[in-house]
């Protein structure tokens, strides 16, 4: 079985829930097989492959046929007993039931949907199957969009016109949210790139270089600050604050100001340009501490 290798193995299931479907997605990938990698086969050993991928039950089903010789050698006398023996527990009923039910899934495409839709159409032995098809789509679909448009529309509308809509509409929605997630990576991105360029900055040169333990890579090495006077960074980097405060002494107190303030006095001078009132109770002491 060296053609099949890395192919999908047909295997059919005779207790899925619907035996008629499960047996036409079999027999579709087992001519699918048969006309391609196993084109080379004979029939006879075709046979055989069919009867190993039934299972068990496929097998002794199988050998309660009575087939000819002839037959034993033949694809189709199997194909028309194994729909003979399943046929019946399809029920067009039941059918009619589950198509009633069927929702698209969030993220599922149309086409997927419609596939589906088509499938349990087939066996619901409708008069006009499209018609359904139709009434499913606009049933079952996700978008409120597209159930607007096609409840739009009138009795001329076909099948092909109403997948036309559907997926124009679904293609829209995708290139929107394409649109605004790659709009939203390319925001995040920059902020990214700022908050690494920001990072990067040296706090001793304002300048990126490579990071070392010995800062042998920052150009501002072995520089005395002209604001600290310490040294290995420049004066623009500088952390540390200039002192410069100026304070004006007004004359000796009156006896009016001493008596308001209970003998103290009101001082203003400014440290770092912002304006400082202190109350002093001596003002000679004020003067001898500020000399």
């Amino acid at each position: 079985m060296a053609e099949l290798t890395g192919l999908p193995i047909p295997k059919l299931d005779w207790n899925a829930p619907d035996l008629n479907q499960n047996y036409k997605r079999f027999k579709a990938l087992c001519e699918l097989l048969f006309k391609g990698p196993l084109k080379a086969k004979s029939e006879e050993e075709l046979v055989s492959y069919l009867k190993i991928w039934s299972g068990e039950e496929g097998i002794e089903l199988v050998e309660t046929w009575n087939l000819s010789n002839d037959d034993q050698k033949k694809l189709q006398p199997h194909w028309d007993r194994f729909e003979t023996h399943i046929a019946p527990k399809s029920n067009f009923r039941l059918a009619r039931f589950k198509l009633r039910g069927m929702k698209q899934a969030q993220g599922e495409t149309v086409d997927s949907f419609i596939k589906k839709v088509r499938m349990t159409v087939n066996e619901c032995q409708y008069q006009n199957p499209n018609e359904h098809i139709i009434d499913s789509l606009i049933f079952g679909t996700n978008s409120q969009k597209v159930q607007a448009k096609l409840l739009q529309k009138d009795n001329t509308l076909t099948v092909d016109q109403a997948l036309d809509i559907a997926r124009t509409e679904e293609a829209t929605e995708q290139q929107l949210t394409d649109i605004q997630t790659q709009s939203s990576q390319s925001v995040h991105s920059f902020n990214r790139r700022s908050r690494n360029n920001a990072q990067k900055l040296c706090g001793c040169c304002g300048k990126k270089h490579r990071r070392s333990k010995s800062r042998s890579e920052c150009p501002a090495l072995g520089v005395t600050c002209s604001n600290c006077h310490k040294k290995n960074h420049y004066a623009t980097m500088c952390r540390t604050s200039e002192t410069t405060q100026s304070a004006t002494y007004p004359s000796q107190p009156s006896r009016n100001d001493k008596r308001r303030n209970g003998g103290r006095r009101r001082v203003h001078f400014h440290l770092h340009q912002y304006p400082v009132y202190m109350l002093c109770y001596s003002w000679s002491g004020l003067i001898q501490s500020q000399a």
